[in-house]
């Protein structure tokens, strides 16, 4: 492999059928520095789970940023937050990595992830005492 091939980006595969994912957010009391999410799981394609703060009853700036692998099935995934939070309304939403691989592009390719009629974002009250 020459040095031109090593600089080459890779472009995740992201299959025009099915793609699946659950994502299972709780209300909870936090330290602020992390986040609790539950099931979150996505098949068909690698992904991101993104936390958001509120803005107006909808998503706002990103805050957490965590990569999910394909057919990645866990019951407890730990957020780490780029700042501590306050007590308040945030946001957790499923995306697919259809973009270079392992960089999270969005807006763009890395969209949210869609699960029948419905987006996989979910509006989660945290507590921090």
């Amino acid at each position: 492999m020459g040095p031109q091939a090593a600089s080459q980006t890779h472009r995740a595969e992201v299959p025009n059928g099915y793609l699946s994912g659950n994502l299972g957010v709780l209300p909870q009391v936090s330290d602020g520095r992390q986040l609790v999410v539950g099931a979150a799981e996505i098949d068909g394609a690698p992904g991101w789970l993104a936390v958001r703060t509120d803005k107006n009853g909808t998503p706002d700036s990103l805050i957490g940023l965590v990569a999910r692998a394909n057919e990645q099935h866990d019951d407890t995934v730990i957020v780490p937050l780029s700042r501590t939070i306050g007590t308040g309304i945030y946001w957790v939403t499923m995306h697919i990595d259809a973009g270079v691989v392992g960089r999270y592009e969005y807006p763009g390719p890395d969209r949210p992830l869609v699960a029948g009629p419905t987006t996989l974002t979910r509006r989660v009250s945290v507590t921090v005492p």
